[in-house]
């Protein structure tokens, strides 16, 4: 489901009060990657690349970042839902992989 105040998908409702959830629609901008200036920057430069249309959204907002600096900004990059799929296999190169219960990964052992 989809959280149309948050813009993110969910298995489960929305853990914010009062958030109305429904199926995404094709238009419907949709959270793909959360991270720091380095990644959303690589991210932003893949997905214009294959020329699908992101949003990019700080944390901080653009004049505490100019003052503090943009490595202490996180990014929010949202993409429109009918392109979600695409953009997620590109984003996966940024994702951390999947953790064994064990806190180990298979690549190390």
């Amino acid at each position: 489901m989809y959280c149309v105040q948050c813009r993110e998908l969910l298995d489960a409702p929305c853990p914010k009060r009062r958030h109305v959830m429904r199926e995404p629609e094709d238009g419907d901008q949709v959270l793909l990657f959360r991270g720091d200036a380095v990644q959303a920057g690589i991210l932003d430069a893949m997905l214009k690349d294959a020329g699908i249309p992101l949003l990019r959204e700080g944390r901080l907002g653009s004049g505490l970042t100019a003052w503090a600096g943009e490595m202490l900004e996180s990014y929010s990059v949202y993409v429109p839902w009918a392109l979600y799929g695409k953009a997620n296999e590109l984003a996966m190169v940024l994702k951390a992989p999947p953790q064994e219960p064990g806190g180990g990964t298979d690549l190390a052992e």
